[in-house]
């Protein structure tokens, strides 16, 4: 018996293939022609499979549900060091028009800015205003308007 030369495959390309094997095509078979053992067997492992595709869909189906009706309370902000000076000025904007508004009482926040922590959106605004002052590179006071 000869063998398929594997660089035949996945060698350079050749358009010579005249040392190249066929194979046998599969002997198809029908389940009825199967001993009933067999048969059976087979109609288990069917039933298996289509079982665990029909939890598949409930669970994705449950999620899809579940995603719908999610609402979040949290604001997560990025890392302020991580913010480039468009983006802090944007998070300023958008945080101190929570603060004016009064929808920041309806969220919480956990956030940190050179090893110190806080949950009050205030100081929040306050370490974006320094983070943006140290992005000008300039010791002067902020100009920027306090919330």
């Amino acid at each position: 018996m000869t063998t398929i030369n594997p660089r035949a495959i996945f060698g350079t390309h050749t358009t010579d293939f005249s040392k190249a094997v066929l194979l046998p095509k599969p002997q198809l078979t029908k389940i009825t022609d199967l001993p009933a053992e067999r048969q059976s067997q087979l109609k288990q492992s069917l039933a298996e499979v289509e079982n665990a595709f029909a939890a598949i869909r409930e669970t994705q189906k449950r999620t899809q549900e579940l995603e719908k009706g999610y609402e979040s309370n949290e604001f997560s902000p990025r890392s302020i060091t991580l913010l480039d000076r468009e983006e802090t000025l944007h998070q300023i904007g958008y945080v101190s028009e929570l603060i004016q508004s009064g929808q920041s009482e309806n969220y919480s926040l956990s956030t940190s800015y050179n090893g110190r922590i806080t949950t009050d959106f205030r100081q929040y605004v306050y370490w974006l205003q320094q983070h943006a002052k140290s992005l000008e590179g300039s010791d002067a006071p902020s100009t920027l308007a306090q919330v």
